[in-house]
């Protein structure tokens, strides 16, 4: 599989780079743009994603804007998993590198737009929104609900995702709503083992990344889903072997709970 493996990354201050250079290799697989802000997805949770889309679009094949797709590993991630992906950012120079790396991908379509452009370029024709990030107080929340697409997956601040405002206009219901660390809390966390701390996550790890999954209103959500026992992606044994595997609680909630 093909990830951000160009960079190396070193985190500052003594007891990070204690830490041994094995936990670094989660650094290589997140997105250097959004490294202090993004998330670190699983395979299940992608996968998850993709069979609603699946069940919306009644197509193996969705297709799914990737809004802010800076780098493109989620689009990478998305297509792979059988999407046909709109990468959609507006900066020229992060669509350059996302080409570079993921331009040779057959379900990839680069496109440089806003995300304002949603609704008129793209709200008949896909299936879903996927937002791994949203910039703070960039309050895209019109944008995303008003576009009319029928299934939005948005990770970040509520307020910022304008999450609020899908339920009040009554157009997407809520399906799912869980959260998991922000790559800042990761790092905060691999401090505070590097200082050979062990503290209990319920009381001291904060999870402030809220993924919350929309349907349109007139859309039914699948009775059940079949999430696959497919391969985990390589910094999932990282994540485990720091202690945030799946259904641990902490101070905003249990993460990964499925």
């Amino acid at each position: 599989m093909k990830y951000v493996r160009d960079e190396i990354w070193k985190p500052q201050g003594d007891a990070l780079t204690a830490c041994h250079a094995r936990w670094l290799t989660l650094g290589a697989f997140v997105h250097p743009s959004r490294r202090r802000f993004w998330y670190v997805p699983r395979r299940r949770e992608v996968a998850l994603f993709v069979q609603l889309a699946q069940h919306v679009s009644g197509r193996p094949d969705p297709l799914v804007v990737d809004v802010g797709c800076g780098l493109g590993l989620m689009s990478y991630l998305l297509a792979q998993e059988g999407c046909r992906v709109i990468a959609l950012d507006a900066s020229t120079a992060a669509l350059d590198a996302a080409r570079a790396l993921y331009g040779d991908h057959p379900r990839i379509t680069f496109v440089q737009g806003d995300v304002t452009e949603l609704a008129s370029r793209w709200g008949q024709e896909a299936d879903g929104l996927f937002v791994s990030w949203v910039p703070p107080y960039a309050r895209w929340g019109p944008a995303l609900f008003g576009s009319g697409v029928p299934l939005v997956y948005v990770v970040g601040d509520p307020e910022a995702t304008g999450s609020a405002l899908a339920e009040e206009m009554g157009r997407y219901v809520r399906v799912l709503s869980y959260p998991t660390p922000a790559w800042h809390e990761v790092l905060g966390w691999l401090a505070l083992l590097a200082r050979g701390e062990r503290p209990d996550p319920a009381t001291t790890l904060t999870a402030s990344n809220r993924h919350q999954v929309f349907l349109r209103a007139d859309r039914a959500a699948p009775p059940s889903l079949d999430l696959p026992s497919a391969p985990p992606y390589p910094w999932e044994a990282e994540l485990d072997a720091l202690g945030l595997v799946p259904g641990t609680p902490t101070k905003d909630g249990v993460i990964w709970p499925f």
